[in-house]
């Protein structure tokens, strides 16, 4: 696809991410607003730290952290701080991952239009607006796209690096990456490799010589929680899910996605290299979550959210599409708007 439709798709969601800032900008999590403390308190020259003296890593996104400081210190004289960079990250990767999709497969803009809607109004997304693995997602998408669409394997090592250093569990998608062109160029990708593997370890090295360790300190209390959970790891998935859409709109989802994949197989075909790592990806950080010992929490599960709400809109579209197949006289536009009221649930 040319560039024109992924630039008006970006402009499109740009118009309803500003909207929704309106009443969203600066809100976040609880562990959000850790790394925001870890971020502040870097941008006011104390050191990537929670207290002052004391080296202790209690984030899992220090670079992300890194990244929010340097943009505070940079828009401190307009009064632009922490908290608005994370909201302003969270809704540009939004509008990435619908631009990257736009530019993945064939058809117009119909499919990243409708994803982009679903994700910016998501109760998920805005419940976790600011928090770090929305443009951890974004740049490990992007590097996918980079390595296995656009042959450009070097670019997309350093953007899984930037990803690995926002949120650790995002070097799943550099591994996977790494496989995938060993196993379609038949050798050894050492170019990718050096531009995935350099970053990150001195991004490692860095972590262990300021904190003496590379694994955040919260990793202990969350898998001492593992025994009070109520639910287990997929049953407590299933009722977020539903917390988020209500059971309606829960069922909506699958059924659409399931749809999406079914019915969509012809339009993803361009993209089945990349679409084949990205499902690797998804099982891979699904099992990670289930073998490292903690309890089910909702941004773990970004990743395999963001791919629900893909298959749907592609799924919405192929139902439209296949409704009004008797009637060829209407436009893209009719196509649009069914689309559209089938995600109403949603």
């Amino acid at each position: 696809m040319s560039r024109r439709p992924a630039l008006a798709v970006a402009a499109l969601l740009a118009l309803a991410a500003a909207a929704l800032a309106a009443g969203f900008w600066g809100v976040s999590y609880d562990d959000g607003y850790i790394t925001y403390r870890y971020a502040d308190r870097l941008a006011r020259g104390h050191g990537l730290t929670w207290n002052d003296g004391d080296r202790v890593l209690g984030t899992s996104a220090p670079g992300y952290a890194a990244l929010l400081a340097a943009a505070a210190r940079l828009g401190a004289p307009v009064g632009f701080d922490v908290a608005d960079a994370g909201s302003l990250a969270s809704s540009v990767a939004l509008i990435a991952l619908a631009t990257l999709l736009a530019g993945s497969g064939r058809g117009g803009v119909a499919v990243p239009v409708l994803f982009g809607c679903l994700a910016l109004a998501s109760r998920f997304d805005l419940e976790l607006q600011g928090c770090e693995t929305l443009p951890a997602l974004a740049l490990a998408a992007l590097a996918i796209r980079l390595a296995l669409l656009d042959g450009r394997p070097a670019a997309a090592g350093l953007a899984g690096a930037v990803a690995t250093a926002m949120r650790a569990d995002s070097a799943l998608a550099v591994a996977v990456i790494g496989l995938a062109l060993w196993r379609r160029e038949r050798r050894f990708p050492a170019r990718y490799a050096l531009a995935a593997g350099l970053p990150i370890g001195a991004g490692l090295a860095a972590l262990f010589a300021y904190y003496g360790t590379v694994l955040p300190n919260t990793l202990a209390g969350k898998r001492s929680e593992l025994a009070l959970a109520a639910s287990g790891y997929g049953r407590a998935q299933w009722e977020w899910l539903e917390r988020v859409y209500g059971l309606p709109g829960a069922l909506a989802l699958l059924a659409l996605a399931a749809a999406g994949l079914v019915l969509g197989r012809e339009r993803l075909a361009p993209a089945r290299p990349a679409l084949a790592a990205a499902a690797l990806w998804l099982l891979l950080h699904e099992a990670f979550y289930r073998a490292v010992g903690v309890p089910f929490s909702p941004w773990y599960h970004v990743h395999l959210f963001h791919a629900l709400l893909a298959l749907a809109a592609l799924g919405a579209w192929q139902l439209a599409e296949r409704a009004l197949a008797r009637w060829p006289r209407v436009g893209a536009a009719a196509r649009t708007a069914l689309a559209a009221g089938l995600v109403l649930p949603l």
